[in-house]
């Protein structure tokens, strides 16, 4: 919170490598700490109500120590590119969204209620659109990230209602006596599919493309998809009481797949590919803790290491293709970058590394395959693909630096060290048949769709969503207006209340002109009053 008081404009590099050393020096302090395997909790009491019991909680388990030993390395990475990158015009400003989101997700993991877990991740809605500097990104980002706050608030108010408190350990109480137990379910699972940019809420990650490729890659895996995680292991029992869920949570996440691997093939550009991998990512993790909430700590956060060194490695062709980010202009263009090269194959064969040790179940293999393909078929296209370049950016071309360079090779020792896939038999044979299908993969099947102006310059995915989700809804609500609106409201109710009123208006009218026989009805009107008044009075 301090350096954001500091002045951007002075010292533009001297504040990040300070921020970075601050971090490197919290990281030494908390693995000594997590060493001594502590399980304490730090608790006070922020909303003294007692029908809440609301405490803030920050505890140091075993799960959070675990999260963060690969959280924080990643976020010294982040914090490294954002340093380094010189299309990052205020490096600090980001710095400061990261560190703090890294605070949010500590305060979503620790929370131990409904107030703390939904604070937590308005958090991550906040600084996400701080992060973003792009005007049409942003406004696509909080759209859906207040969307989907509501309908986490909505369902955690109707648990509230029913309970009478807020705390997470009495959500089996609710399973067991809960009202209204569909619409909680289906509530949240929106809310979850929203904040993680899955099929239908896509736009939300595919329009970060626009930004640098740290803001974007920061942006997409470790901002509003890992809080929409976060809140689905929180509350996993309350996902699992309504039968709809399961199948609807399914069908989207295989739509999201199909549509993942669509982009990654058939986009140009490069930022779009990265964003879709990270997409089928998030599918896959949202499949892992829908079997079991304790495969997010277990499989899904190792993932994060080797899933953004993937999105670094295609930032690299980028960098050493003049930044270029449409494939197809940058086609040929790294047949002399030897150095790049041997950088791809390291990260894959990490990723490679990294699949392997997870549970070996069919969605495993089927996202190792997928996102093997697809990243044999981009590479293929940036290494041996057709070279559109002209002399004056072949003179630009240029191996990706040593300060680019130094977290794949760190994270690539650290990974295989840990994980010693080195003489695993069938690691050799995944990274074999990765690099002879890369280098045999046809040419057409690359480059089909990158000459497509159509397919990479009008917005399909848009357009679809339009005709297929949006359009009947506005035919379904020009229906509703007709019948409802036009002819329920305003001719039947409207209509009567205002013929009533006419009725009454001219009678009263015709009552008060001059005439005998108005002075005669009166009269007869208040002696009957009268009468009746006097009758109940000697009745009683």
């Amino acid at each position: 919170m301090v350096f954001l008081l500091v002045n951007r404009n002075k010292r533009r590099r001297l504040w990040p490598i300070l921020m970075l050393g601050l971090l490197v020096v919290m990281s030494v302090l908390f693995f000594e700490h997590y060493r001594l395997l502590s399980d304490k909790t730090m608790s006070y009491q922020w909303l003294s109500y007692e029908e809440l019991q609301a405490r803030f909680i920050i505890n140091s388990d075993v799960l959070l120590g675990k999260a963060l030993q690969i959280l924080l390395p990643l976020t010294m990475a982040m914090l490294y590119l954002n340093l380094i990158s010189k299309r990052e015009e205020y490096p600090l400003n980001a710095g400061n969204i990261m560190l703090l989101c890294l605070a949010a997700f500590i305060l979503m993991f620790s929370s131990q209620d409904f107030i703390q877990l939904t604070a937590g991740s308005c958090c991550f809605s906040i600084l996400g659109f701080y992060l973003i500097n792009e005007n049409t990104a942003k406004n696509k980002f909080i759209f859906y990230n207040f969307i989907a706050e509501m309908a986490i608030f909505t369902a955690l108010a109707i648990v509230y209602a029913k309970t009478g408190d807020v705390r997470l350990n009495t959500l089996d109480a609710f399973v067991r006596n809960g009202w209204h137990k569909d619409l909680v379910s289906i509530l949240l699972l929106i809310g979850v599919l929203m904040k993680s940019g899955m099929f239908l809420f896509q736009n939300q990650l595919v329009d970060l493309q626009k930004l640098s490729f740290n803001r974007m890659l920061y942006g997409a895996l470790f901002v509003a998809p890992l809080s929409g995680l976060v809140v689905y292991v929180k509350l996993h029992p309350l996902f699992l009481i309504s039968q709809y869920t399961t199948p609807i949570l399914y069908g989207i996440l295989c739509c999201t797949a199909v549509l993942s691997l669509m982009g990654m093939l058939f986009q140009d550009n490069i930022k779009a590919k990265i964003l879709y991998f990270y997409m089928l990512f998030f599918a896959f993790a949202l499949f892992e803790i829908h079997q079991a909430p304790e495969n997010f700590v277990a499989q899904v956060m190792p993932m994060l290491p080797s899933v953004l060194l993937v999105g670094w490695g295609l930032m690299l062709a980028s960098v050493s293709a003049s930044d270029e980010v449409y494939v197809s202009q940058m086609g040929g263009f790294a047949r002399a970058l030897h150095w790049n090269l041997l950088l791809t194959l390291l990260v894959t064969a990490v990723f490679i590394g990294n699949v392997l040790q997870i549970e070996n179940t069919w969605i495993v293999w089927s996202f190792a395959g997928v996102s093997l393909f697809a990243l044999a078929a981009i590479l293929h296209a940036v290494y041996l693909g057709k070279n559109n370049a002209d002399e004056k950016v072949t003179a630009l071309l240029r191996n990706a630096g040593w300060l680019y360079a130094i977290p794949i090779l760190v994270g690539s020792a650290v990974s295989f060290y840990a994980l010693n896939t080195w003489q695993d038999s069938l690691f050799w044979g995944m990274l074999v048949g990765f690099v002879c299908f890369w280098l045999l993969l046809p040419q057409k099947l690359v480059n089909l769709f990158a000459e497509n102006e159509s397919l990479q310059e009008n917005d399909w995915q848009s357009t679809l969503y339009r005709l297929i989700i949006v359009s009947p809804l506005r035919l379904l609500g020009r229906i509703l207006w007709l019948a409802v609106d036009f002819v329920v409201i305003e001719r039947s109710i409207i209509g009567t209340l205002s013929g009533s009123m006419e009725f009454l208006e001219n009678g009263f009218n015709k009552l008060q002109t001059q005439s005998g026989k108005n002075y005669l009805i009166l009269t007869l009107v208040g002696i009957a009053l009268l009468l009746l008044n006097i009758g109940i009075y000697v009745h009683e």
